[in-house]
């Protein structure tokens, strides 16, 4: 066992690791979230400096950690989401395509191969459905992609992330209700749904409408802690949802996105947003920093949770072949996001980035603890974190791949082009005629 003090250390160290590992990206181009899973599965499982047991203080705590992380992440994707950009048509018609397609092939791999039932298959296959906005913006920023690229595939990350925790969610808030409630036939399941899409996400508006006001009216006094006043009201927003019988996530989502798109969705609202605008910079600026924080922590937190006797041959083959499949999903789609494609001279780098993103980040951390912690009625699957512990380092490791072949991709189209300015100017010159 570890004492405290140490506990302490470990976890700073970590964090530091982490930020070392992000800056470190640029030289040895492996995605961070590799390392930090290797780091908490070394620690926990393997060497056991921390006690990782069914009735530890670390799987028990599970539950709660994953509901504030789940406010935070919504909270980042809802900020990151711009309901003004042009080009959201496009990238949301590729991003739902894709996403589809793959969570339903997912789901029927998952339930052949594992044999769970339907609706934990379902909560897998989306959750492992799309590339994470954590490893997509590292990857983007360290590529030659151009502008347009670069922020199609964030966007999609994005807007994917929410699909990603949303459904999952959803899900098992709908196996919860089901299984712990008599919900009186045809018209029971649709108050249930009704309240869990409408009205959690006229909730979520209207906590958002409200904290709005409250920044404006006491922007004097506000401004120094605008981030942390706001972010506990999305948790309290999250909380008070859940209290009411409603969907936590969704109003957070809807909270987050309203917050983001105020300015832009009414001219009124624009006009009473207008002296607070610094303080949406300030709330968005400091809200990536917590994110990173968050998301160290977690990467190396589902490490301290694996079980290693869970892990088998099968789930390993299981993971490759489903890897696998998701790369060729993304490349019979890929042509979709050809409008975003600057210069056609780069046209087959900039797919090979954009197959091999599929990397898996926070999303599918959060929802597989909140799975473990189920109650035991729910019948979840033993093995759910780790078939999606394998899946996120089985994406990365293939996604870093997929790094190199673009990188080669980016080197050989730019000797083509040199060669092809050479050869136009020395047929200028009269030194070179082609026949």
């Amino acid at each position: 066992m570890i004492d405290v003090t140490a506990l302490f250390l470990l976890f700073s160290g970590i964090v530091f690791f982490g930020y070392i590992l992000n800056m470190l990206f640029y030289k040895i181009k492996i995605i961070v979230v590799i390392p930090l899973m290797l780091i908490g599965l070394f620690i926990g499982p393997v060497l056991h400096l921390i006690n990782t047991t069914q009735n530890s203080f670390v799987v028990e705590i599970s539950s709660y950690v994953s509901s504030v992380a789940i406010a935070f992440i919504l909270f980042e994707v809802g900020l990151g989401i711009r309901l003004s950009d042009l080009d959201a048509p496009k990238v949301l018609k590729f991003m739902f395509s894709v996403t589809v397609i793959t969570a339903i092939m997912m789901s029927l791999g998952i339930f052949l191969a594992f044999r769970w039932s339907l609706i934990y298959s379902f909560i897998a296959g989306f959750v492992i459905a799309g590339p994470s906005s954590i490893v997509a913006a590292v990857v983007t920023r360290l590529s030659k992609a151009g502008k347009k690229m670069k922020s199609a595939l964030i966007f999609e990350a994005v807007s994917n992330d929410s699909v990603q925790l949303l459904i999952p969610l959803i899900l098992l808030s709908l196996l919860q209700s089901v299984s712990s409630s008599s919900l009186g036939g045809a018209n029971g399941y649709i108050i249930l749904i009704f309240d869990f899409f409408v009205v959690s996400a006229v909730f979520g508006v209207l906590s958002a409408l409200f904290w709005t006001f409250i920044l404006n009216y006491f922007k004097k006094y506000s401004s120094q802690y605008s981030w942390m006043l706001t972010i506990t009201t999305v948790i309290a927003t999250y909380g008070l949802a859940n209290y009411l019988g409603l969907n936590g996530a969704i109003a957070t989502f809807a909270f987050s996105v309203f917050f983001a798109n105020m300015t832009g969705i009414s001219e009124k609202l624009s006009v009473y947003t207008k002296s607070i605008r610094p303080q949406f910079k300030h709330i968005q600026s400091y809200q990536r920093e917590i994110t990173f924080f968050v998301s160290t922590f977690f990467f190396v937190y589902i490490g301290l949770l694996v079980s290693l006797s869970q892990i088998t041959i099968l789930m390993i083959l299981a993971g490759i072949t489903l890897t696998v499949m998701m790369i060729v999903i993304r490349k019979v789609f890929v042509r979709m996001l050809d409008p975003f494609i600057s210069d056609k001279k780069h046209a087959g780098s900039e797919r090979t980035l954009a197959t091999f993103d599929i990397g898996k980040g926070l999303s599918a951390v959060v929802i597989a603890t909140i799975v473990i912690s189920l109650p035991a009625y729910l019948n979840a699957p033993p093995n759910f974190l780790e078939l999606i512990f394998v899946i996120l380092l089985l994406t990365n490791i293939l996604q870093t791949f997929g790094m190199y072949l673009y990188a080669e991709r980016v080197k050989k189209e730019s000797i083509v082009e040199d060669l092809s300015k050479k050869s136009g100017e020395e047929a200028i010159a009269g030194k070179w005629h082609p026949v």
